[in-house]
Parts: structure tokens; sequence; C-alpha cells
């Protein structure tokens, strides 16, 4: 179903091509028409006439027609009800006994009844315990079947210089499975992506293979026009309903990202619902790889986007608040093609991402006893970093200095939010044995100024006045 669908005819179109070269590999030459619907219908009763026996129909990617007008809703509905025509003529065809098995698969589940409403007896097994381990080699599998290929390909690497001569095979094998390892449909059984796996050993090199055996276009373009929702509290959650209730007209983030395997099932937190991860670094490193290119227009190996992660990262390191100042700036900057909002969410939104990109552990509206926290930032040499940011409009005015007032509310910004952290106490918990722990206050003014300020956690214990 991944074929072109820009309007109805099109997609019309493209179906019925390709059913009716189906129809030619059994030497059914007379099957023709342009409503796939019908042919289709001809299509089986005509093999199954030839062979006696009712078929087997696949059909892969169900949802492409409709996940490529992802912001183009009424595209979208038009291509679901071609869809739904279509997938009439197969109940059709299964309740008059043509048809043994339909196994129907995509990346999205769009509501069951918006496409599939007139099948009564399609078994959804996306979550079905039965078919946990169905997608991929489990930690079983892979320590049978290829435990005896891992100390090749590490003396490979080091014959390469790419890993350290003195790294064991325990430690190589433990990186290749932090790489690879940990989709899960229950938080429990884990499996490998099999593309991935196979390319590894194919080409010898812990890198990231799965973005491309897939497009995540589409996702990118959501983000573009929602960016607030990379910041909900909520992102890592998803229950039953969100699941199987997933509509052109009422679309999320957290349930997209779930189906599209960026992120799986930590744990069951109930019966109806999960606690949701990245399911391992490849995963987590080429989304934010892809979601910083996206967001800046810039490619990954770009000078400026390396200058400014060094940047980033020796602000972090230095408690340079000026430097980071400068950073959180530029970036803010590269998104004049943006259809920028003027709200604190929407800036708060680009920098956590470009933040995500990074090798920094970065959490996003993290909950506290005393309320909410807009960012924690864990740098590798063992210091934390509690943020909140502040956003101030910048109202026109012409009767007085523009940059005076600009100044003034990048200056009220900050105390705002160097006031929020001292009042709410968002850094007690976080004194850990050994951990340097600093706050950060982030003052954004207007669409892309940017000013920041790094400081102590107040040596009191008590919410300020």
């Amino acid at each position: 179903m991944t074929g072109d669908s820009c309007d109805k005819n099109e997609l019309n179109n493209s179906i019925s091509t390709q059913l009716i070269e189906i129809a030619k590999d059994f030497g059914l030459k007379e099957i023709n028409g342009e409503i796939p619907a019908d042919i289709v219908t001809k299509l089986i009763w005509s093999l199954n006439r030839e062979s006696g026996k009712p078929v087997a129909f696949l059909i892969d990617e169900y949802d492409a027609p409709i996940l490529s007008h992802i912001n183009n809703v009424i595209q979208a509905k038009i291509n679901r009800e071609v869809l739904h025509t279509f997938y009439s003529s197969l109940k059709t065809a299964m309740d008059k006994n043509k048809i043994r098995l339909l196994f129907v698969t995509g990346v999205t589940k769009f509501a069951k009844a918006s496409i599939f409403s007139v099948f009564n007896n399609l078994r959804d097994i996306s979550m079905d315990p039965d078919y946990h381990n169905i997608c991929g080699f489990t930690l079983d599998e892979f320590d049978r079947y290829f435990d005896s290929y891992l100390p090749a390909i590490l003396e490979y690497n080091k014959s390469m210089k790419f890993l350290p001569a003195s790294l064991k095979l325990s430690a190589f094998k433990n990186l290749v499975l932090k790489q690879y390892y940990g989709y899960s449909w229950d938080g429990k059984r884990r499996v490998i992506n099999p593309y991935t796996l196979m390319n590894f050993f194919q080409r010898k090199e812990l890198k990231n293979y799965w973005f491309s055996s897939g497009s995540i276009s589409f996702l990118l373009k959501y983000i573009k026009k929602r960016p607030l929702e990379l910041t909900d509290s909520d992102l890592f959650h998803l229950n039953n309903k969100q699941l199987d209730a997933i509509d052109v007209n009422k679309l999320r983030l957290s349930p997209l990202l779930f189906q599209t395997g960026y992120l799986t099932v930590a744990k069951r937190t109930s019966a109806e619902s999960f606690l949701l991860k990245f399911p391992n670094k490849e995963v987590e490193d080429g989304f934010n790889y892809h979601l910083l290119s996206y967001l800046t227009n810039k490619d990954e190996d770009n000078k400026e986007i390396l200058d400014l992660k060094k940047q980033i990262t020796d602000a972090l390191m230095n408690f340079d608040a000026d430097q980071l100042s400068d950073a959180f700036t530029r970036i803010l900057s590269w998104l004049t093609y943006f259809e920028q909002s003027e709200r604190e969410g929407f800036h708060h939104a680009i920098i956590f991402a470009v933040l995500k990109s990074m090798s920094f552990k970065v959490t996003s509206q993290v909950v506290s006893p005393e309320g909410v926290i807009d960012f924690l930032i864990k740098t590798p040499k063992n210091t934390s970093f509690v943020g909140e940011f502040k956003y101030e409009k910048l109202e026109k005015d012409p009767k007085d200095d523009i940059e005076t007032r600009r100044r003034d509310k990048l200056q009220k910004a900050i105390a705002l939010g160097e006031a929020q952290i001292a009042k709410r106490r968002y850094y007690k918990g976080l004194f850990t044995k050994g951990a340097t722990v600093k706050c950060l206050a982030v003052g954004i003014v207007g669409k892309n100024d940017v000013a920041a300020k790094i400081f102590d956690p107040p040596p009191t214990w008590f919410p300020l006045p």
C-alpha cells in the first residue's frame, strides 16, 4: 500500500495496478479494471475457481495512504474511504469462504471502526501474549545462533581501531545488546530487530541500521506541527484506550512513537496501562539525529551542528552560562522557517530536542513532590542540572528602547526561573553520593533571544517567602 496516494485517483490506480500484476503472475490476464474493490473480487474468485481452494491474502503497510497525509486530514479521510471500500470486498470474499487467511500489517493502528468496520472476525494480535516474540530474536536465540560469530567481529573492530584492543568479549557482547536489544510488548520478554542484526553481522560495525529500512518523515512532520508534545509528561505513558483509538482527527505522539517502534514497553504498570521507553541505543540515537536534522534544517555532520554540540557540552561541563545562552540563541535563530509560536512550551520543546540529540541524559516534565521540573540534565561526569524555562513576550512599543526592554524582559524571566527552582526545591533528592547538582534558569524573550544562569542550589532547604 506504499504506492502513489496524492489523491483518490492515484490511490485507486496504484492498488489496481498491483492487483492486475498479481493476476498476471497467476496467468489470469483477463482480469482488469480501475476500481480496486472490483478487481480484487474478480482476482479472488478466479484463483478460487482455478485451484478449488480458498486463498491467503497478505497486505503490508495498510496505513501508508493515511500516514503519508498525516498533516492533511481531508486527503487522509478520502484515502481512508478508498481503503474502507476495498476491505468491504474482502469481507464479502471471506463470508463466501473464498479467503482462508487475511493477514494485515502496518505501522499505526488507526481506529478499526474507520477502516475495518465491515469486519467482525479480524483478530488484532499486536499486543497478544501468544505473539510477543514473533517479530525478532530473543536473547536465548541470539546466544544459540550468533554467539559464535562475535569473536571474529570483535577482532575486526580492534584491527580497525574502532574499539580498544583491551576490550573483552563479554563487554563487547554487552555493547551489541545495548545497541540493538530491547523491543517488548509486555515489558518482560524482549527481542532484537532481525533487519538490524543481519546488517550488523554483515557489516561488522556497531552502527545504526534500522533507520535505513524506512522513513520517519510523517513523524517529523507531526512533531513540527506539535513540538509541545515532545515535552509532555505523559509521553512515556500509554493506556489501552489510547492504543485502540488512533484516529486521523485525534492523533497523539505517544501512541504513534510506540506503534512505529521508537518507543517500546518498559513495563506494564497495570492491566490497562504501560510505561514506555526507547528500546535501545540504536533507536534513541537515530531518532534524535533525524529530529535534530529536521528541526534545524541542517545535516548532523554539518560543521555548525558539530560546533554547536561542542559549545553546549563545554558550557555545561564548565558551568558557563554565557556560552550556553549563545548556543540556545543560535538554535532558535535556525528555526525561522518554523511556524514559531510565542509560547514557553514551543521554545522549551525545540531546545529539549537538541539536548536529547547529545550524549547527555535529558528528561523533561519531571514530576517532583513540589511540582513539575521543566527538565533534568545529567552529564557523563555525574553532574545534574535542574532546569526551568521562563518565557516573556516582547510587545511592540515605539515609545521606548526595544533593546532595553528586551534586556529587562530577559532578566525578569531568569529571576522568575531562579525563584521557582528555589521555592519548590526541585533540587531536593538529587544529592547522591559524589554527585554535583547545579540549577539552570533559562529565560526566553520573543522568538530567539535567550539568557541562562547557572547557580548552586540555595543553602536552605526551606521555601523562599
